[in-house]
């Protein structure tokens, strides 16, 4: 049996080797959104592959991993999972958030697409007909194991779909690891505040909303307003409004809340120095109608 590796145009053929989790070295180097160089290559970026039908737990061998730049879709690496659905990419870059995507190759079972970081386990579980499952973990100390708040599991994204994917986290300003909010409320509102869709953060943070893509089209220029939950306004903690490339929402007691364009490693943190692009965030005049 034969094994087949490849990374952008180079193919590499291991002749009578068996089918083991791919970990090879190479640089899959990312354009930084911020301008700013010196993101070592040198991170792993691990998981398996699961099927999940009728609530058993078996390996996927096969399905096949790729990751891409998450700026310009280039694609900088392609494995395939072992016998027991593990796969591993190495020289990946801490502080770069990539799109990684998951091809099942079996007839019935659909592909899927997430965005993921280094110094994270991403599992995938299949079930025929219905989208991946990805549970994600971030462990506050990698590569320690994971527990309890740092695990957080969600469907992915259809990479053929028709909506637009809005997603991030929600924390409490301090020093990373930051604390998650749960409970707040995230909409997406019209220039002429006409509500487009709104999400509440899950006990991890998390907040994903998929709107249609004519939707944001016919509605101009949108943006993210931010509600904290009841609980944290009444502690006073305020409400915010940015451009919705924000990804990463802080609150602050008696302040506007601040936020990031950031590729999620200023949640485990540290980032490499000048990763975090700063969004503005301006306090809430207007409501979103329905």
């Amino acid at each position: 049996m034969s094994t087949m590796i490849s990374f952008g145009m180079v193919v590499l053929i291991l002749a009578g080797m068996p089918r083991l989790a791919l970990c090879v070295e190479v640089k899959p180097v990312c354009p930084s959104l911020t301008g700013v160089t010196g993101f070592k290559s040198d991170e792993v970026l691990t998981g398996v592959v699961e099927f999940t039908d009728n609530g058993s737990s078996k390996p996927v061998s096969g399905a096949q991993i790729t990751v891409s730049c998450i700026q310009n879709g280039k694609v900088v690496a392609r494995v395939e999972t072992d016998a027991d659905g593990r796969y591993a990419v190495t020289g990946m870059q801490f502080g770069m958030r990539y799109t990684c995507s998951l091809d099942p190759r079996i007839p019935g079972y659909p592909e899927g697409e997430t965005s993921c970081i280094t110094r994270a386990l991403f599992d995938w579980q299949i079930s025929k007909g219905v989208e991946p499952v990805v549970t994600a973990c971030s462990p506050a100390s990698w590569p320690h194991k994971c527990h309890g708040h740092e695990v957080r599991s969600y469907h992915t994204f259809d990479p053929d779909s028709a909506d637009v994917e809005i997603s991030g986290w929600v924390g409490y300003d301090g020093t990373p690891p930051f604390k998650r909010a749960p409970g707040a409320t995230m909409q997406v509102c019209s220039a002429s505040n006409k509500l487009l869709g709104h999400a509440r953060t899950d006990a991890q943070g998390y907040y994903e909303l998929h709107i249609p893509k004519d939707l944001l089209r016919n509605s101009g220029r949108y943006i993210c307003v931010l509600h904290p939950s009841a609980a944290d306004t009444s502690t006073g903690y305020s409400e915010g409004v940015a451009n919705c490339h924000a990804n990463n929402w802080f609150l602050t007691r008696g302040q506007t809340p601040r936020a990031s364009d950031a590729p999620g490693c200023d949640l485990v943190g540290p980032c490499p120095e000048g990763a975090i692009l700063p969004v503005a965030v301006h306090p809430l005049t207007a409501e979103c109608l329905p």
